[in-house]
């Protein structure tokens, strides 16, 4: 198991809210009647429990909690009974924190929205789900006709390109960090921004810059000069997605609540070096909202 790096705790605390219905929340102690739906943690609904069919848990999931490192039992988070009973009075103030909430969306999705977990490496840029089906592009736009949305694994592999496109700073101003990289690395008018309806330019343009910014430290200090010194409101980024120039659209929401050495060297940087790993929902367009980053 580890820590993430960088959790988006307001964002984690609203799915987690919309996903689980938690009945106790961590407010003062207090005492409420027990209501028990057969837990997502139990043996015999996801992990451990007695079933026909076993299906390995995908790699990307056996460091991210204990709750999660054994084998699925498909059979029985299909089938689940959820049993709603009365139990005795319990006190108490129940433990939270954005990790343990990430780790028990998971655990939701592994029991209750198997099909809407996906898994995909950056470069490769094809998305499995957890029993190791391709989803194409038809398949993840039916997916996000309806709730909930796709929880999706990526594991960016060592010299996977992470290059900061805009910012927004926790006390106002954008930072538009796409340009740095415009007016450092092509000449003029060799290449401008595409729209984003034009794909093959698109395409073409971030293949050149991934040309051009072969090295991470670049892509740090433009993260660097452009907060200077002040406090990240949110950033997006653009990960090298497949070996043909296509992309993936990352965003975060620190909120001011992490440094910027946490996105500008911990991530694009130690990213670039050793490779990371990322959870987040996806949205249309190839669009992720991360909700951790992890280091390797």
């Amino acid at each position: 198991m580890d820590a993430p790096l960088f959790s988006d705790e307001k964002l984690i605390d609203k799915f987690h809210d919309a996903l689980v219905w938690p009945d106790l929340c961590d407010e003062e102690s207090q005492s409420v009647r027990k209501k028990s739906i057969e837990s997502n943690f139990s043996a015999d609904a996801v992990v451990g429990g007695n079933a026909e069919v076993d299906i390995p848990l995908p790699s990307f999931l056996t460091w991210l909690g204990p709750k999660l490192d054994a084998e699925a039992k498909l059979s029985t988070a299909y089938a689940r009974d959820k049993l709603l009973e009365e139990a005795d009075t319990i006190f108490g103030k129940v433990v939270e924190n954005s990790e343990r909430k990430l780790i028990e969306i998971a655990a939701t999705y592994m029991s209750d929205f198997t099909d809407r977990m996906l898994f995909v490496d950056a470069p490769g840029g094809i998305f499995t789900n957890f029993r190791g089906d391709v989803c194409d592009n038809d398949i993840i736009s039916k997916m996000l006709e309806t709730a909930p949305r796709p929880l999706v694994f990526i594991d960016a592999k060592k010299d996977s390109q992470i290059l900061p496109t805009m910012i927004e700073m926790e006390d106002g101003g954008f930072r538009p960090a796409y340009k740095k990289f415009e007016s450092e690395l092509f000449g003029r008018g060799e290449i401008v921004f595409p729209s984003d309806d034009n794909k093959e330019k698109t395409k073409e343009y971030w293949e050149k810059l991934k040309q051009k910014s072969s090295s991470s430290r670049f892509a740090m200090e433009v993260v660097e000069d452009c907060c200077d010194g002040g406090r990240i409101g949110w950033i997006d980024f653009r990960m090298m997605f497949s070996n043909e120039g296509s992309t993936l659209h990352l965003h975060a929401s620190p909120a001011g609540r992490y440094h910027t050495g946490t996105f500008a060297y911990n991530f694009v940087h130690r990213g670039f070096k050793f490779g990371c790993r990322i959870i987040g929902t996806l949205k249309a367009g190839n669009s992720v909202n991360i909700l951790g980053i992890y280091d390797k």
